[in-house]
Protein backbone atom coordinates (compact mmCIF):
# COMPACT_ATOMS: atom_id res chain seq x y z
CA UNK A 1 0.00 0.00 0.00
CA UNK A 2 1.38 3.39 -1.02
CA UNK A 3 2.08 5.71 1.89
CA UNK A 4 0.30 9.04 1.65
CA UNK A 5 0.91 12.65 2.56
CA UNK A 6 -1.20 15.71 3.25
CA UNK A 7 0.22 19.07 2.20
CA UNK A 8 -1.70 22.23 2.99
CA UNK A 9 -1.46 25.96 2.51
CA UNK A 10 -0.97 27.91 5.72
CA UNK A 11 -3.65 30.45 6.71
CA UNK A 12 -6.61 30.87 4.33
CA UNK A 13 -8.39 32.85 1.66
CA UNK A 14 -10.00 35.14 4.24
CA UNK A 15 -7.51 34.66 7.08
CA UNK A 16 -4.47 36.05 5.32
CA UNK A 17 -0.91 35.46 6.40
CA UNK A 18 2.04 37.78 5.96
CA UNK A 19 2.10 40.14 2.99
CA UNK A 20 4.89 42.41 1.84
CA UNK A 21 7.04 41.88 -1.25
CA UNK A 22 5.46 38.42 -1.45
CA UNK A 23 1.97 37.37 -0.38
CA UNK A 24 2.17 34.36 1.92
CA UNK A 25 -1.20 32.80 1.11
CA UNK A 26 -0.83 33.15 -2.66
CA UNK A 27 2.71 31.79 -2.78
CA UNK A 28 2.09 28.97 -0.30
CA UNK A 29 -0.77 27.85 -2.53
CA UNK A 30 1.54 27.79 -5.54
CA UNK A 31 4.06 25.65 -3.67
CA UNK A 32 1.40 23.19 -2.48
CA UNK A 33 -0.02 22.81 -5.98
CA UNK A 34 3.33 22.30 -7.69
CA UNK A 35 4.73 19.86 -5.11
CA UNK A 36 1.56 17.77 -5.31
CA UNK A 37 1.78 17.63 -9.12
CA UNK A 38 5.44 16.55 -9.02
CA UNK A 39 4.73 13.78 -6.51
CA UNK A 40 1.85 12.40 -8.57
CA UNK A 41 3.35 12.75 -12.04
CA UNK A 42 7.13 12.54 -11.60
CA UNK A 43 6.87 9.96 -8.77
CA UNK A 44 4.37 7.21 -7.94
CA UNK A 45 3.13 9.29 -5.01
CA UNK A 46 -0.33 9.76 -3.59
CA UNK A 47 -1.76 12.21 -1.12
CA UNK A 48 -4.03 15.16 -0.46
CA UNK A 49 -3.87 18.95 -0.67
CA UNK A 50 -5.88 21.44 1.35
CA UNK A 51 -6.64 25.12 0.93
CA UNK A 52 -8.95 26.72 3.50
CA UNK A 53 -11.22 29.01 1.49
CA UNK A 54 -14.09 29.37 3.95
CA UNK A 55 -12.90 30.21 7.49
CA UNK A 56 -13.52 33.76 8.67
CA UNK A 57 -11.51 33.76 11.91
CA UNK A 58 -8.15 32.39 13.00
CA UNK A 59 -9.48 29.75 15.40
CA UNK A 60 -11.74 28.25 12.76
CA UNK A 61 -8.93 28.41 10.23
CA UNK A 62 -6.47 26.51 12.42
CA UNK A 63 -9.06 23.87 13.29
CA UNK A 64 -10.13 23.45 9.66
CA UNK A 65 -6.56 22.80 8.49
CA UNK A 66 -5.76 20.46 11.37
CA UNK A 67 -9.05 18.57 11.08
CA UNK A 68 -8.52 18.00 7.36
CA UNK A 69 -5.07 16.51 7.96
CA UNK A 70 -6.30 14.29 10.78
CA UNK A 71 -9.27 13.10 8.72
CA UNK A 72 -6.96 11.41 6.21
CA UNK A 73 -5.06 8.14 6.41
CA UNK A 74 -1.50 9.37 5.82
CA UNK A 75 2.07 9.12 7.05
CA UNK A 76 3.38 12.68 6.77
CA UNK A 77 1.92 16.18 7.19
CA UNK A 78 3.38 19.27 5.53
CA UNK A 79 2.14 22.82 6.19
CA UNK A 80 3.54 25.51 3.87
CA UNK A 81 4.16 29.01 5.22
CA UNK A 82 6.36 32.03 4.53
CA UNK A 83 8.20 34.02 7.17
CA UNK A 84 8.09 37.76 7.83
CA UNK A 85 10.09 40.42 9.66
CA UNK A 86 11.35 43.94 9.27
CA UNK A 87 11.98 44.93 5.66
CA UNK A 88 15.19 43.30 4.37
CA UNK A 89 16.28 42.12 7.83
CA UNK A 90 15.23 38.49 8.31
CA UNK A 91 16.31 36.06 5.58
CA UNK A 92 16.46 32.35 4.86
CA UNK A 93 14.69 29.03 5.23
CA UNK A 94 13.59 27.14 8.32
CA UNK A 95 11.40 24.17 9.15
CA UNK A 96 9.38 24.00 12.37
CA UNK A 97 8.38 20.85 14.27
CA UNK A 98 6.93 19.92 17.63
CA UNK A 99 10.07 18.36 19.07
CA UNK A 100 10.53 14.81 17.83
CA UNK A 101 11.60 15.39 14.23
CA UNK A 102 14.77 17.46 14.39
CA UNK A 103 16.66 15.32 11.88
CA UNK A 104 13.79 15.39 9.37
CA UNK A 105 13.31 19.13 9.73
CA UNK A 106 17.05 19.76 9.39
CA UNK A 107 17.27 17.68 6.23
CA UNK A 108 14.35 19.41 4.55
CA UNK A 109 15.48 22.88 5.62
CA UNK A 110 18.93 22.26 4.15
CA UNK A 111 17.49 20.95 0.88
CA UNK A 112 15.20 23.96 0.51
CA UNK A 113 18.00 26.40 1.33
CA UNK A 114 20.30 24.85 -1.28
CA UNK A 115 17.53 24.95 -3.90
CA UNK A 116 16.84 28.62 -3.21
CA UNK A 117 20.42 29.68 -2.60
CA UNK A 118 19.44 31.19 0.75
CA UNK A 119 20.62 30.91 4.35
CA UNK A 120 19.63 27.71 6.12
CA UNK A 121 18.13 28.76 9.44
CA UNK A 122 17.62 25.09 10.24
CA UNK A 123 15.07 23.19 12.34
CA UNK A 124 13.12 24.97 15.08
CA UNK A 125 11.06 23.41 17.87
CA UNK A 126 7.73 25.20 18.37
CA UNK A 127 5.44 23.94 21.13
CA UNK A 128 3.07 26.88 20.87
CA UNK A 129 1.69 26.32 17.37
CA UNK A 130 -1.79 24.80 17.20
CA UNK A 131 -1.16 22.75 14.08
CA UNK A 132 2.05 21.19 15.37
CA UNK A 133 0.45 20.42 18.75
CA UNK A 134 -2.63 18.74 17.31
CA UNK A 135 -1.44 16.76 14.30
CA UNK A 136 -1.50 12.97 14.75
CA UNK A 137 1.37 12.19 12.34
CA UNK A 138 4.90 13.54 11.83
CA UNK A 139 4.40 17.19 10.89
CA UNK A 140 6.77 19.73 9.35
CA UNK A 141 5.83 23.39 9.02
CA UNK A 142 7.83 25.00 6.23
CA UNK A 143 8.91 28.64 6.38
CA UNK A 144 9.99 28.91 2.74
CA UNK A 145 11.61 32.36 2.92
CA UNK A 146 10.85 35.91 4.12
CA UNK A 147 8.07 37.80 2.35
CA UNK A 148 9.68 40.98 3.66
CA UNK A 149 13.16 40.52 2.15
CA UNK A 150 13.83 41.57 -1.46
CA UNK A 151 16.64 39.05 -2.02
CA UNK A 152 14.51 36.23 -0.59
CA UNK A 153 11.71 37.17 -2.97
CA UNK A 154 14.08 37.26 -5.94
CA UNK A 155 15.57 33.89 -5.02
CA UNK A 156 12.11 32.40 -4.60
CA UNK A 157 10.88 33.56 -8.01
CA UNK A 158 14.10 32.53 -9.73
CA UNK A 159 14.32 29.11 -8.10
CA UNK A 160 10.64 28.23 -7.61
CA UNK A 161 10.85 24.99 -9.59
CA UNK A 162 14.06 23.89 -7.87
CA UNK A 163 12.42 24.55 -4.49
CA UNK A 164 9.34 22.48 -5.31
CA UNK A 165 11.46 19.67 -6.72
CA UNK A 166 13.52 19.62 -3.52
CA UNK A 167 10.43 19.44 -1.30
CA UNK A 168 8.90 16.72 -3.48
CA UNK A 169 12.12 14.71 -3.45
CA UNK A 170 12.28 14.89 0.35
CA UNK A 171 8.68 13.68 0.67
CA UNK A 172 9.23 10.96 -1.93
CA UNK A 173 12.33 9.67 -0.16
CA UNK A 174 10.64 9.71 3.25
CA UNK A 175 7.55 7.85 2.01
CA UNK A 176 9.43 5.49 -0.32
CA UNK A 177 8.12 6.73 -3.67
CA UNK A 178 9.83 5.78 -6.91
CA UNK A 179 10.81 8.23 -9.62
CA UNK A 180 8.85 7.53 -12.79
CA UNK A 181 10.73 6.70 -15.97
CA UNK A 182 10.92 9.23 -18.75
CA UNK A 183 10.35 12.31 -16.64
CA UNK A 184 12.71 14.65 -18.48
CA UNK A 185 11.27 17.64 -20.32
CA UNK A 186 10.23 16.95 -23.91
CA UNK A 187 11.29 19.28 -26.70
CA UNK A 188 8.05 18.89 -28.61
CA UNK A 189 4.38 19.35 -27.84
CA UNK A 190 2.11 16.43 -28.65
CA UNK A 191 -0.98 17.49 -30.58
CA UNK A 192 -4.15 17.05 -28.54
CA UNK A 193 -7.59 18.30 -29.53
CA UNK A 194 -10.20 18.99 -26.90
CA UNK A 195 -11.14 21.27 -24.03
CA UNK A 196 -10.51 21.55 -20.33
CA UNK A 197 -12.70 22.90 -17.56
CA UNK A 198 -10.92 24.25 -14.50
CA UNK A 199 -11.90 22.58 -11.22
CA UNK A 200 -10.35 25.05 -8.77
CA UNK A 201 -10.20 28.80 -8.32
CA UNK A 202 -7.06 30.78 -9.11
CA UNK A 203 -5.48 28.11 -11.30
CA UNK A 204 -2.14 29.35 -12.63
CA UNK A 205 -1.49 29.72 -16.34
CA UNK A 206 1.81 30.45 -18.06
CA UNK A 207 2.82 32.14 -21.31
CA UNK A 208 5.46 29.45 -21.88
CA UNK A 209 5.93 25.82 -20.76
CA UNK A 210 7.33 26.31 -17.25
CA UNK A 211 6.21 26.05 -13.62
CA UNK A 212 7.59 29.27 -12.17
CA UNK A 213 6.42 32.85 -12.65
CA UNK A 214 2.77 32.29 -13.68
CA UNK A 215 1.33 34.84 -16.08
CA UNK A 216 -2.02 34.93 -14.28
CA UNK A 217 -4.86 32.83 -12.93
CA UNK A 218 -8.24 31.61 -14.17
CA UNK A 219 -11.44 31.06 -12.22
CA UNK A 220 -13.08 27.75 -11.40
CA UNK A 221 -15.37 26.61 -14.22
CA UNK A 222 -13.41 28.32 -17.00
CA UNK A 223 -13.42 26.32 -20.27
CA UNK A 224 -10.27 26.46 -22.41
CA UNK A 225 -9.65 24.95 -25.85
CA UNK A 226 -6.66 22.58 -25.86
CA UNK A 227 -4.33 22.08 -28.84
CA UNK A 228 -1.42 20.23 -27.24
CA UNK A 229 0.13 18.47 -24.27
CA UNK A 230 3.75 18.82 -23.14
CA UNK A 231 5.91 17.33 -20.40
CA UNK A 232 7.68 20.02 -18.39
CA UNK A 233 10.16 18.98 -15.68
CA UNK A 234 8.43 15.68 -15.08
CA UNK A 235 4.79 16.84 -15.17
CA UNK A 236 2.37 17.57 -18.00
CA UNK A 237 0.83 20.83 -19.13
CA UNK A 238 -1.89 21.49 -21.69
CA UNK A 239 -1.26 24.08 -24.36
CA UNK A 240 -4.36 26.18 -25.07
CA UNK A 241 -5.42 27.69 -28.36
CA UNK A 242 -4.31 31.11 -27.10
CA UNK A 243 -0.77 29.83 -26.57
CA UNK A 244 -0.87 29.65 -22.77
CA UNK A 245 -0.07 26.58 -20.66
CA UNK A 246 -1.89 25.09 -17.63
CA UNK A 247 -1.39 21.98 -15.57
CA UNK A 248 -2.78 18.76 -17.02
CA UNK A 249 -3.32 17.18 -13.58
CA UNK A 250 -6.88 15.82 -13.49
CA UNK A 251 -7.23 17.10 -9.93
CA UNK A 252 -7.22 20.64 -11.29
CA UNK A 253 -8.70 20.36 -14.77
CA UNK A 254 -11.20 18.05 -16.49
CA UNK A 255 -10.27 17.20 -20.09
CA UNK A 256 -12.77 16.35 -22.80
CA UNK A 257 -11.40 14.99 -26.07
CA UNK A 258 -12.74 16.54 -29.26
Amino acid sequence: MVKKYVISRGHGKYIRGAADILDEVNEAGRVVERVDVILKEAYDGDGYTYYDNTSRDQTTNLRAITNFHNSKVRDLDISVHFNAGQRNIGTGVEVLHYGSHTALAAKLSKSMAIALGLRDRGPKVRKDLYILKNMEKPTLLLEVCFVSHMEDAKAYHKNFEALCQAIAKFIANYLGYTKQKGTQSESTTKKVQGAIKTLVDNLNYYDAPRWDKPSGTVKKGTVLTVVGRKKVDGAYQYKTVSGTYVTAADKYVAFTKK
